[in-house]
């Protein structure tokens, strides 16, 4: 059995798969988690979407909640695959509008194919950060800036077409 917190298989890395277009902007390494899906939806195994485990007692019983509706099963073993966490550290501006981590930005692209327009700047350190890159190299991202330095500020200045949302300054 799976179960699993979100609508549909995925996790944080495959995030929206199965309704990805084909020409996602995310590339093939994003596309290949399309045929994992498929083996899951395809295989013998009982999954669980949309569903919370949100206690485990000693002796396997877990305690899930699904639908607003709480239930209890019998594990003999239990594998605990909580996904990705991303660690933001509060710098001065990261709250002006357009600022967002890594996460966020993934979730945007992968639940709605949202992308920002004109520049980007993508500043952070860490396995989200990193691992965000890739997805944001396609054609029309060519202005990407990554970097990830130890000490940010991000400055706040009146919109212009180059740059929409602010700059990020190294300092």
């Amino acid at each position: 059995m799976l179960i699993d917190e979100q609508a549909s298989p995925g996790g944080q890395i495959y995030r929206g798969i199965e309704r990805s277009r084909p020409n996602s902007p995310l590339g093939p390494a994003y596309s290949a988690g399309r045929s994992l899906a498929a083996a899951l939806r395809a295989s013998r195994a009982e999954y669980r979407a949309g569903t919370t485990l949100w206690h485990i007692d000693p002796d396997g019983t877990l305690y899930v909640e699904s639908g607003g509706r709480t239930e209890t099963l019998n594990a003999r073993r239990v594998l605990l695959a909580t996904g990705a966490l991303e660690r933001p550290v509060p710098i001065p501006g990261w709250t002006l509008p357009g600022v967002m981590g890594a996460g966020a930005a993934q979730i945007l692209l992968k639940s709605g194919d949202l992308v920002p327009e004109g520049r980007a700047v993508l500043a952070g350190q860490g396995r989200s950060s990193i691992s965000s890159r890739p997805n944001w190299r396609a054609p029309e991202h060519r202005r990407l800036l990554c970097s990830r330095r130890r000490h940010w500020r991000i400055t706040s200045r009146p919109r212009d077409a180059s740059t929409p949302y602010g700059r990020a300054a190294a300092h």
